[in-house]
């Protein structure tokens, strides 16, 4: 697979900024191009209630058959071959989202998942396209594509957009991708456009770590919806949401697991259960025993936890930071023939079962719900969503089957 290598460009980056010190280059691939770029699109408000990113994941295919015929690489140029001006435009914009993107989950060491695109605000004011935290601190950047030779109308315009006040905003930024046409002997330039940090916490850090900290194993564990309820409650700021609380129940996780004297709450992973992987078993007619059967054989039964320690995660909710502080966790390797754990000085835990030798996971983590699972995927993979059916609990459906259609059984109200 053809991988570009696509030079930065950093003379716009004022001397104090030391974020972007060192990256002289980015590369990509056609693959990336498309996963980063289809973040350009709206999520319609009718589609079947499940994650947005996942949603627009299952969109790539289109996306790439939209523009892969006006988009050609080489090891240092992408190069937009398209002579419709509109069509030049969208595929300029589609390829800078992605580098302006991807170079910022490098630089920040951030998932694609918790990147998001912002929305349009009340009033009618500039805004930046996307926002992101890290280390609980609030990130905006705007990205942009072209194929001219002038820069000056981006950068004005990026200036512009940071320009406009926004409480609660660490640090942002801008990324123009200058792309090449055919015969252009250039190679193509990711320009970054930069303004120093401000002295602001998007949310409250404790000891070097930020309570946010534990947001990307959450983002894991935690269905949809209560995980976006808590990265509400916890990077909004205490200004924002000092009288909400977010309560802890123990039925907000679906796995538990003892370990050293202690519990820990979190969620259940098979390899079978990953998409790359299921999507070559998938073929028309096949039934979901067949399906189940075939991965079996070919990625084995290789289960994993991964958990938060219980007391950890009550502070969490409460954001009691003072006695999340205190945490201070032994490192633990346990590694065994079949079972290994590894718990880390923050309270979060990994424990791998192959051939379904741990019984504490197997309490919880059976054969039969990793065949449920599989069927959910499976039903996404095709998309074949179905109605939830589940009994409306509102006054004007009381009693009434839900008709929102979803891939995993109920839907997120009755989940």
């Amino acid at each position: 697979m053809t991988k570009a290598k696509v030079q930065t460009n950093l003379t716009r980056i004022p001397s104090e900024v030391k974020f972007f010190s060192g990256f002289t280059e980015i590369e990509i691939s056609r693959d990336e191009i498309f996963k980063f770029g289809i973040m350009k699109e709206e999520i319609p408000p009718t589609h079947v209630q499940e994650n947005d990113f996942d949603y627009l994941m299952s969109r790539i295919p289109a996306y790439e058959a939209l523009f892969a015929d006006f988009l050609d690489i080489t090891s240092t140029q992408l190069i937009n071959k398209s002579t419709d001006d509109r069509k030049m435009k969208d595929l300029s914009e589609v390829v800078g989202i992605a580098l302006g993107l991807k170079a910022s989950s490098e630089i920040f060491n951030i998932d694609q998942r918790l990147i998001e695109k912002i929305p349009p605000p009340d009033k009618k004011v500039k805004y930046l396209d996307y926002k992101f935290v890290r280390d609980g601190k609030l990130y905006e950047l705007e990205t942009k594509g072209t194929t001219s030779s002038s820069l000056t109308s981006f950068v004005t315009d990026i200036t512009k957009k940071k320009s406009v006040p926004k409480p609660g905003v660490y640090f942002k930024f801008g990324t123009i991708a200058q792309l090449n046409k055919p015969n252009s002997s250039r190679p193509t330039v990711l320009h970054l456009c930069d303004d120093p940090p401000e002295d602001v916490i998007a949310s409250v850090e404790r000891g070097g770590q930020s309570a946010t900290h534990y947001l990307r194993p959450l983002s894991f564990v935690l269905d949809n919806k209560d995980y976006n309820k808590l990265y509400k409650y916890l990077t909004e700021g205490q200004s924002e949401n000092k009288n909400k609380k977010f309560k802890f129940t123990t039925d907000l996780f679906f796995g538990r697991y003892f370990f050293d004297g202690e519990w820990y709450l979190g969620n259940y992973f098979d390899r079978r259960l990953i998409g790359e992987a299921v999507a070559p078993h998938v073929h028309e007619g096949q039934t979901l025993n067949g399906l189940f059967t075939s991965l079996t054989r070919t990625q084995g039964q290789h289960k994993t936890f991964v958990g938060i320690n219980e007391a950890v995660l009550k502070c969490l909710f409460a954001k009691n930071f003072d006695k999340l502080n205190k945490f201070q966790f032994t490192r633990l390797i346990e590694s065994g023939k079949d079972v290994s754990t590894h718990r880390d000085t923050d309270g979060v835990i990994i424990v791998t079962s192959l051939s379904c030798k741990d019984l504490q996971i197997e309490e919880f983590f059976t054969e039969k719900e990793v065949k449920k699972r599989l069927n959910f995927l499976n039903n996404f993979q095709r998309q074949m969503p179905a109605e939830c059916g589940a009994s409306c609990r509102s006054r004007e459906l009381l009693g009434k089957a839900c008709e929102i259609k979803t891939y995993r059984g109920a839907c997120h109200f009755h989940r």
